[in-house]
This record gives C-alpha cells, structure tokens and sequence, in this order.
C-alpha cells in the first residue's frame, strides 16, 4: 500500500510540475497529463475486474473524446484561475502538504456533493439522452473515461469544481496539484483494474478510510453494470447517506459479474 501511494503521488507532482513549469499553453497543460495518466493506468499490473476479451473501443471515438474533455476542462480551469489567483507563487514545499490534504478534501467533499445529484439528475429519463454516451461500456476502461457528451463535462465536472473553489478558495499551486489528481481519480476510476485497497482519495488514502467514506475504483465500477447504485465520484458519502451506495469490492470477490458490454 505504502509502495503504491508513494508512486502514485510522485508520478501526480512530478506531472503537474512539468506541465505548469515546462508547457506555455494550458490545453497542451491538460492532454499532456491526461495522456502520461492514461498510459500509467493502462501500463499498470493491477488485476483486471472484469474479463476483458469483449472489449471493443473505439480508439478514434475515444481520443476526440480526450481531445473534448480536455479542451472543456482547460476553459473551467482558466475562468477558475482567473477568478482566483496570480500566476506568482511557488511550488508548495513538502511541509505544506497536510494543508494541501485537507483544503482539497474539503474541496472534494463540495465537489461531489454536486456531482453526486448532477449524476443522478443524469440517470433520470429526461436527461439519460446525455449521459448514456458515458454508460456505452458496463465493463470501464480508461480510455472509457473520456466517452462524454459535452454537456456532462460541464455539469458534472466544471460546474461541480467551479462550485467547490468559489467556497473554498485556494492556492494556485493547490489548484494546479488539484486538477491533476482530479484527472488521476477520473481515469483511475474508470481503469477496471483491482485498485484495492487504494481509495479515490489519492491524495491521503488513510483520511477518507478513517471517516469511514473510502470510495473505490471496484464501487464506480459496479455503477456501469447496477446503474441505480454508486453515483459518487470522491466518497461513498453521499451514497451512504442518500442509500445508494453498495459496495463493489465485496462483490467482486464473492459474486460473478455481468461480463456483456
């Protein structure tokens, strides 16, 4: 566990410092990190969840998708910095760090809490038309990740981060480490990989396990195939409150899954 938060955590630092100090533009900022995440995610040795020989994605689909999501993200994060803060601070030493943990858990906690009923909202048939593109695959992937209607990017990430900073405030180099570890726990989330018992709080894996909130990439992935289960994105503690949540890593291990796309 120590093995994996270590590495982890220093592949998130090391791509936000050579994005924010080496790369001018804030788009080129943006695929540069969701790319190197991707293959991290992709390269990893974790388990598979599900089988995976009936996977078929659509490479074409799926990187005009990164290029989207991207793009939509990189417009939030620049009206953000712009509402926010200067570009003139430095990078935040390693004492600040427990700072950083709880300012962004409290900002995730806000996160999710709007994402939480924006995803609900979305599984409504009234507004299902958006978010179905997301829901093409029961079996994640990575790449899956960036399958979303333009819409559900901007409801169900911008508005929510835009909501959580405007309450919260911040640092700019909080802010930076903030969207990187945002993009971790996306594509993380979607890996379909046997991440326990690292949580979707990458930041301190211990934090959310001692509120009893921990959230897991095996949780997200059983929303795919239940969809009236999991909605939270962060923490189970929206879906422990509002009796959606059901835990997907023990049913992993006890029960066969559905394997069909």
């Amino acid at each position: 566990m120590w093995l994996d938060f270590v590495r982890v955590n220093s592949v998130i630092w090391g791509l936000t410092w050579i994005s924010v100090k080496c790369i001018a533009c804030p788009w080129v900022q943006n695929m540069f990190i969701s790319v190197c995440l991707l293959l991290f995610m992709e390269t990893s040795s974790k388990p598979q969840i599900q089988n995976t020989r009936k996977k078929r994605i659509d490479w074409t689909k799926g990187l005009l998708g990164l290029v989207t999501t991207s793009s939509l993200k990189t417009w939030a994060h620049l009206y953000i910095q712009s509402q926010l803060w200067s570009h003139g601070e430095s990078l935040i030493l390693p004492l600040d760090y427990m700072v950083f943990v709880l300012w962004s858990g409290l900002v995730e906690i806000i996160f999710d809490g709007v994402h939480y009923w924006v995803h609900r909202a979305f599984h409504t048939r009234y507004l299902w038309w958006i978010h179905r593109i997301h829901h093409k695959f029961s079996w994640p992937t990575s790449l899956s990740t960036f399958y979303m209607h333009p819409l559900d990017v901007m409801l169900a990430y911008n508005l929510p981060l835009l909501v959580a900073l405007k309450l919260c405030g911040g640092r700019f180099w909080h802010f930076q480490l903030l969207c990187t570890y945002l993009t971790y726990q996306e594509i993380g989330g979607h890996a379909g990989k046997k991440l326990f018992p690292t949580s979707s709080f990458a930041q301190c894996i211990w934090l959310p396990r001692f509120f009893g909130i921990q959230l897991h990439t095996e949780d997200h992935d059983l929303h795919h195939t239940e969809h009236k289960v999991n909605f939270s994105k962060r923490f189970s503690l929206y879906d422990r409150m509002f009796g959606t949540y059901k835990c997907g890593v023990i049913l992993e291990t006890q029960v066969s899954r559905p394997r069909n796309a």
